[in-house]
């Protein structure tokens, strides 16, 4: 979740453009190390290795408020907003770990949620079904299990009895309160993680990728946030 810390009743969101215009979070541990930066007024480039040593080839200004990557010289825009603290903290699955969403990313999702919406779009790559409580990936159609907890702790996640491979069901929108989603992956999820953990990968920190160079089949059935 890239949240650069708390400004009065505020979260600071650190994002950077990518090729489509898009906005995407930093980090949790590389937006605090940047909004540091920020407050210290720092005016030259500051390696982002600092925060996350995956992201060593690259370095911000917020001088200049631009992203640069050392290989290549390209530069990113990148920008600093402030947004209204948000009391419910909301995840995503994989590999049976639960990971926040972003800052901005978790006020698109309460807002819908609390406007009783039924799907937030959060990119043209993902949304989510707020019935369902799942992230679908606009591309490929796979879907994540997606939870929210509220400050008072309760959960909300799928409803029992309701499998995440079947798009045709029609079913009511779960009780905010409700934790009993108890549905197991399928066959081909569990063999794709197989397959992931035996094979050796480069992991790409600005796109979240995860690259299979032995077996280009696998990354079919594994598609990394």
């Amino acid at each position: 979740m890239a949240v650069g810390g708390a400004v009065a009743d505020k979260t600071v969101i650190w994002e950077w453009k990518d090729d489509y215009h898009n906005w995407m979070s930093y980090s949790q541990q590389v937006a605090d190390f940047i909004e540091q930066v920020y407050q210290n007024k720092t005016p030259s480039d500051v390696r982002l290795d600092q925060a996350d040593p995956r992201m060593h080839d690259y370095t911000v200004n917020v001088q200049s408020m631009y992203q640069m990557r050392g290989i290549t010289k390209r530069k990113r825009s990148i920008r600093r907003t402030e947004v209204p603290v948000c009391h419910s903290l909301w995840e995503w699955e994989e590999f049976g770990q639960w990971t926040s969403y972003s800052a901005r990313e978790t006020k698109l999702l309460e807002d819908a949620y609390n406007s009783n919406a039924q799907v937030c779009q959060l990119s043209p790559k993902y949304k989510v079904d707020l019935v369902r409580m799942q992230q679908e990936n606009n591309i490929t159609g796979y879907r994540r299990r997606v939870k929210r907890t509220s400050k008072g702790g309760a959960q909300t996640t799928m409803n029992n009895g309701f499998s995440p491979y079947n798009t045709n069901s029609r079913q009511q929108r779960p009780s905010k309160s409700s934790d009993i989603f108890t549905n197991q992956h399928s066959s081909n999820w569990t063999s794709a993680k197989a397959q992931f953990a035996s094979n050796s990968t480069n992991f790409d920190p600005q796109s979240h990728s995860v690259y299979l160079p032995t077996a280009s089949r696998i990354a079919k059935n594994l598609h990394s946030r």
